[in-house]
Formats: C-alpha cells, sequence, structure tokens
C-alpha cells in the first residue's frame, strides 16, 4: 500500500471512529432524556406539553402537543414516528421505526403494545422496512403485534395480543392471531378523550 492509500484509509477510519461516537452518544443522550421524562410528573398535563416539546426536539419525532405519552414508552429511529392530537400511548410500548409510523387522531394504544415497520424478509432473512399507519380513533388492546407495511383504518379495533399481519379496514373489530375482522361496527364513533 502506498503512502496515499494508508493516509486515506487512516482518514477513513479515523472518520469511521468520530461517526460511531456520534452515534453512540446521541443515543446515550436520548435514553438519558427518555429516563428523564419518565419520572411520573410528566403524565400531568401542564408538564405533558414540556414532555412533548422535549421528546419532539431531542429525538426528531412528530409529536401532538397534546397526545399523551406514559413512561416506559421506547422506540427505535424516534424520527420516524409520528403521533396525532388527543392520542394515549399507555405504558411498555415499543415500536421499531425502521420506516414510518404514524398514529392518527384521538386513538389509544394500549400496554406492552409491539409495532414494528422493520422486519426481515422470510425467504432470505435480509432485512426490510415497510411504514405501518394507524388511522384516527383506533383501538388497539393491551401486547397486541404489529407487523411492517400494516394500515389500521379509522375506528378500528384490534383485540388485546393480536398479531396483525394484514391490514384491518375501517370500523372493523380484529382479534386473534393472526389478526381476523369478527364483525364491523355500524358507526364510527369517538368514545374516549384525554383529559
Amino acid at each position: 500500500m502506498n503512502p496515499i492509500e494508508n493516509d486515506l484509509e487512516t482518514a477513513r477510519s479515523k472518520r469511521r471512529f468520530v461517526f460511531n461516537m456520534y452515534a453512540t452518544a446521541r443515543q446515550v443522550f436520548i435514553g438519558l432524556v427518555m429516563v428523564f421524562l419518565d419520572f411520573p410528573a410528566f403524565n400531568l398535563s401542564p408538564l405533558n406539553r414540556a414532555k412533548n416539546a422535549i421528546l419532539s426536539r431531542a429525538t426528531g419525532a412528530q409529536l401532538a402537543s397534546d397526545c399523551l405519552i406514559r413512561s416506559g414508552v421506547r422506540a427505535e429511529n424516534w424520527r420516524n414516528i409520528s403521533i396525532g392530537n388527543q392520542t394515549y400511548v399507555a405504558h411498555s410500548v415499543t415500536m421499531h421505526a425502521g420506516a414510518s409510523i404514524v398514529i392518527g387522531e384521538q386513538s389509544i394504544i394500549g400496554p406492552e403494545v409491539f409495532i414494528a415497520s422493520r422486519g426481515h424478509d422470510p425467504q432470505t432473512l435480509h432485512p426490510t422496512q415497510a411504514p405501518v399507519h394507524i388511522g384516527d380513533r383506533v383501538f388497539v388492546g393491551a401486547r397486541a403485534v404489529i407487523l411492517p407495511g400494516i394500515t389500521i383504518g379509522d375506528d378500528a379495533i384490534v383485540g388485546a395480543g393480536a398479531v396483525v399481519a394484514r391490514d384491518i379496514p375501517p370500523l372493523a373489530v380484529a382479534v386473534g392471531n393472526p389478526a381476523t375482522v369478527l364483525k364491523y361496527k355500524t358507526a364510527a364513533r369517538s368514545v374516549w378523550t384525554i383529559a
């Protein structure tokens, strides 16, 4: 290897090191911000707006000022996450956002729900990404799993523990593993509000 190639390789190595240090420092910073924001006082109304503003600025997420994100919510790639007005995200929800995850307005995401827009091709095991869209006024029960590329229509209900592997149409009530439509609601109604 000649001296110029050696210098180039040294420069590339230094650049990779600096980038990795920056990425690690950013993850540590976001982790510290999340630990701070998990303090219970931030779930109260006046501080919740501040929590959403801090979280949006620190992570790049698009959070409505009046959405309520409980403690223990974790995400990979916050900048790919968008949460609408008056949406409630319960404790211990996990979001793996390789592609976008959009949660509409006035929706409720139950505790310990797993939402992924990143996965693997079942044949080749190569990484894949596909956006997830959860409509307005959707209710997702506890411990449901929403897989990459899924769209859940407005006013739908996903039962607790359901594994959503196919799109759910508007007004549908879906349960089971894999989630299947059990019935359709007769009208779109907003039964829940966030105070």
